[in-house]
């Protein structure tokens, strides 16, 4: 069942192209999101205020104003959570360093509240191929593993902290995290939100 909290969470979705824009609205609305979309940056800075979102999931590539910009300007706004989905080339990247964070592909400005979890979080690794942190994960070998934060070289292979192995729940720092998923480990299939084992686990 739908977490109710989820029912009344903002969600702004920043993008040129009408078909992302269209997936993303359709998967997180049919998760109980209330989802506005902005084709882009002005218009997006409108409904920041206005719409007052509790998640910016933005595209870099836009006109008038780039990604980079964007964020910089959100940022004066408000400390709402930011996803970037997409960063090509290394200018590109460079830019988005002197925004002050680590930010790359995939990468996050901000913790999301937990009433983003879980439903919000499969949802995001269905439509845009990201494992955000705090999404439970189900690796090759049956353990199941909370992402810490996202790999920029490689989101198919975040940083993971195993929560069962075996069968058995295991406390941080009993087995070591995978800092990131190694190569000859992979992920099987995120978890949806009934499927997470006892209480939900934390990304920090």
């Amino acid at each position: 069942m739908m977490d109710v909290a989820a029912e009344k969470s903002r969600v702004l979705v920043v993008d040129d192209e009408p078909q992302i824009t269209r997936v993303l609205r359709t998967v997180l609305s049919s998760q109980g999101y209330q989802v506005r979309t902005a084709s882009e940056g002005e218009a997006a800075l409108a409904s920041v205020a206005e719409f007052r979102p509790e998640l910016v999931i933005t595209d870099l590539y836009m006109p008038h104003m780039d990604g980079i910009e964007l964020c910089r300007r959100i940022r004066a706004l408000s400390a709402v959570p930011i996803i970037v989905l997409s960063v090509k080339g290394e200018e590109r990247t460079k830019g988005m360093g002197r925004l002050g964070a680590g930010i790359g592909l995939g990468m996050m400005l901000g913790p999301l509240k937990s009433r983003f979890h879980p439903a919000m979080l499969w949802a995001l690794v269905q439509t845009v191929g990201f494992y955000p942190p705090g999404q439970v994960v189900e690796l090759d070998d049956g353990a199941l593993a909370v992402v810490l934060a996202p790999n920029a070289k490689d989101l198919a292979r975040p940083h993971v902290r195993p929560i069962i192995v075996e069968g058995q729940r295991v406390a941080a720092g009993e087995v070591p995290d995978l800092l990131p998923i190694p190569t000859g480990r992979a992920i099987k299939r995120a978890l949806r939100g009934a499927e997470y084992p006892g209480e939900e686990p934390a990304a920090a």
